[in-house]
């Protein structure tokens, strides 16, 4: 997700806002996956949590995030003191 990669270093993040975001993130991936038969029930049913997780096999947009913020972090420290971002 190219918007969160641009972001992720400055974008302030609340637990509100990763609800959501983790919310909106499952719901688009509900809407690829599709439902699913049961056979059991013999109905169509829509995929859970766990299930669009495994199915995904992808970090999240919240962990992608976080991730580039920890390596941000490392290429920050490794800066010389006198450059603008190590400064910041």
């Amino acid at each position: 997700m190219p918007q969160a990669h641009a972001t992720d270093k400055t974008w302030k993040l609340t637990k509100r806002d990763g609800k959501q975001t983790n919310i909106f993130e499952r719901k688009v991936h509900r809407r690829i996956l599709g439902p699913v038969y049961d056979n059991e029930k013999e109905k169509w049913r829509i995929l859970t949590n766990k299930e669009i997780y495994a199915r995904v096999k992808k970090p999240t947009v919240m962990e992608t995030i976080r991730l580039n913020r920890l390596r941000w972090f490392g290429h920050a420290e490794r800066m010389e003191g006198n450059r603008i971002p190590r400064t910041v």
